[in-house]
């Protein structure tokens, strides 16, 4: 099975954060293998507090080595951005916790077989 890389923006660590991408304090990393995501980084966003044009650029290279970007709140440059890289966007709705977001993940990308409804 080929694995992914998903980051996760977030400011506390428990929901996912509403502003916007690239305003998050930092990223959980998680690896999606074998059906299972597990944690394997925390990344700080060294642009969070910064506005310089074109910022998606560079948490692009922040996180040169994911897969999947979680995004509840993206510009339209930067949504092009981010997909003419390659990378896919997976939406969410804004605030809403991590932990669902992990269950959702594991069912529609990973191949995972959670039980129960998401």
């Amino acid at each position: 099975m080929i694995e992914i890389k998903i980051a996760i923006p977030t400011d506390d660590g428990e929901k996912v954060c509403s502003k916007m991408f690239g305003m998050a304090a930092f990223y959980l990393i998680y690896e999606c293998d074998s059906g299972k995501l597990k944690l394997i980084e925390k990344k700080v966003n060294p642009y969070a507090k910064e506005m310089p044009r074109g910022k998606t650029f560079y948490v692009i290279e922040v996180l040169r080595d994911c897969d999947v970007y979680v995004v509840s709140s993206i510009g339209a440059r930067g949504r092009r951005r981010v997909l003419e890289k390659g990378i896919t966007i997976y939406d969410v709705e804004k605030g809403i916790d991590i932990s669902i977001v992990l269950k959702r993940i594991e069912l529609e990308l990973c191949g995972g077989h959670a039980v129960g409804r998401v």
